[in-house]
């Protein structure tokens, strides 16, 4: 997973500087980073069954071609309908299989470990989002938007060969015998409470998360810095999530993990508020190492309350569903704060999700008190 994800940080930062470097405006770079999220957003649910299924092997070969195939078009022509293409691929691909593995992750860590195992996974997220974005950007500066993408092209082969290499008993399909267990296969998810407060939960995070990997680079741009130094504010946001996934688990036990949700969301909205304030590079690496902070702490644990919430037998499903939310976050909410960016500037798009995040958590507070 962490292969596959460091080879989406690399394609996505690309994208978004190829973008920026012919010309396109915040809107018309919102779109194009759109189509890495619009296959996931119409499949993740079936995904998420078909994990359920066959267990996680499957889904995450086919999620290393598709991101292999998606960089290798992107890199032979870069053009925008083939760069389009490429995106649409490469984010199938990810989603693909990192429904897959979160979904192996929770079965095998059972219901008290979820919140150490989903945060180790991000660990691996957190080292992934730090060296893709600082890779990309080093090379864009010396060799081109081609060699980046091509270069993102080396680690779905190496994630290929390392599944081959997986051989735990912890990883096999057993949800399919869960399924008669009295669980009604039917039966929507979202009828459950508890399920509907933590996908609301999940889509802040998410919604926050993405502002950050498509909004600050434009922002960056705008005051003039170049493709290293905004490589430097992604690799350093990373480094942030990375730094509080490797205590989370433990900090979670202590705390409680829907607590610790409601402290990260708050202090997202204080960071987001005051972020279009900073208009140097330092200003801008202190905000990203903080930021990082707050949302890698936020996606394991929105996560974790997720897992533990899903009926037996279907949490392939319910983290389909969850990463539908993320996918239409990803695919939607580009265009959108590109319209807002060009429309209004950049620095009102931070309070506009700043709001939002403020106003959803306010919702689901109650719940989150509720669940300790």
């Amino acid at each position: 997973m962490v292969l596959a994800h460091l080879a989406f940080g690399g394609v996505r930062l690309t994208l978004t500087l190829w973008a920026v470097a012919r010309g396109m405006s915040p809107l018309g770079v919102g779109v194009l980073l759109s189509m890495l999220m619009i296959m996931p957003t119409l499949t993740s649910v079936a995904m998420g069954r078909w994990s359920d299924r066959v267990g996680f092997r499957p889904p995450v070969r086919c999620g290393m071609l598709l991101i292999l195939l998606g960089g290798l078009l992107a890199a032979w022509a870069p053009h925008l309908a083939v760069i389009a293409l490429g995106s649409v691929l490469v984010g199938w691909g990810v989603t693909m299989a990192q429904v897959a593995v979160t979904q192996a992750i929770g079965q095998a860590c059972g219901p008290e470990g979820t919140t150490w195992g989903f945060a180790g996974m991000s660990v691996g997220f957190s080292f992934s989002g730090f060296v893709g974005p600082l890779v990309a950007g080093v090379l864009i500066d010396n060799a081109g938007h081609a060699s980046a993408f091509l270069a993102m092209c080396i680690t779905p082969p190496l994630g290929l060969l390392l599944l081959r290499t997986v051989r735990s008993p912890l990883l096999q399909p057993v949800a399919r015998a869960q399924h008669s267990e009295g669980v009604a296969p039917q039966a929507s998810l979202m009828a459950l409470g508890s399920i509907r407060s933590a996908l609301i939960i999940a889509a802040m995070v998410a919604l926050a998360w993405d502002l950050f990997n498509f909004f600050m680079p434009v922002h960056a741009a705008a005051l003039g810095l170049s493709a290293t130094a905004i490589g430097a504010i992604a690799s350093t946001y990373a480094a942030g999530s990375l730094a509080v996934r490797m205590v989370l688990g433990r900090v979670a036990q202590r705390v409680g993990p829907a607590r610790l949700l409601t402290v990260t969301l708050a202090m997202t909205v204080l960071l987001y508020g005051i972020t279009p304030w900073a208009t140097s590079l330092p200003q801008l690496l202190a905000l990203a190492l903080l930021t990082g902070l707050m949302l890698g702490a936020g996606q394991p644990l929105a996560m974790t309350l997720l897992h533990q919430n899903a009926p037996p037998g279907r949490e392939g499903e319910a983290i389909g569903m969850r990463s539908v939310i993320v996918s239409a976050s990803q695919t939607f909410l580009p265009a959108a704060f590109g319209a807002l960016g060009s429309a209004l500037g950049t620095g009102p798009v931070f309070w506009v999700v700043a709001l939002t995040v403020l106003l959803s958590l306010l919702m689901v507070r109650p719940n989150l008190q509720a669940q300790g």
